[in-house]
């Protein structure tokens, strides 16, 4: 009965100072790994709707001037970003929750690996919508820079 009663009192205490049931972490990993998952695709198939390559220099024009396309290109950068947060909680509340089990030599292979993953995932997707953000930035023209030096070199032969 005295334990029943120690119990009660402790889960009272819990409650008032607000403390987290040892279960909302692993809920907590699965909300961020279900999140990044879904994220990182939606920003994947945002991100691949880009031009081909081969397009002409007219095409790619007209493509980057429909700026419904360009913001679908820097949503899909927007959705890589939140979903780069929420694949470092996944893993840090996996971290966490391994903790002591685990050997530190790991955790630290673990945990840098996914920091390099991350950045090399947000790097990928900025590359990828970088001529939609630069045609965002210059007043609709994609390729600013490339222009004025071709205008500048024919003019000058």
């Amino acid at each position: 009965m005295m334990a029943d009663e120690q119990r009660a009192e402790h889960d009272v205490s819990v409650k008032q100072l607000g403390a987290r049931r040892p279960g909302r972490s692993l809920e907590a990993a699965a909300v961020a790994g279900m999140a990044y998952s879904v994220l990182a695709v939606s920003g994947l198939v945002l991100l691949s709707r880009f031009p081909d390559l081969g397009m002409s220099d007219e095409e790619l024009t007209r493509w980057f001037d429909d700026s419904g396309r360009r913001a679908e290109v820097i949503v899909g950068l927007n959705l890589v970003s939140i979903s780069a947060i929420a694949f470092l909680w996944f893993v840090a509340v996996i971290r966490r929750r391994l903790g002591d089990r685990e050997d530190r030599f790991f955790g630290t292979v673990f945990f840098g690996s996914s920091i390099a993953y991350v950045g090399v995932w947000v790097v990928a997707a900025a590359v990828i919508a970088a001529p939609a953000i630069v045609s965002t930035l210059f007043d609709d023209d994609p390729f600013p820079v490339i222009r004025s030096r071709s205008q500048s070199a024919s003019g000058r032969r």
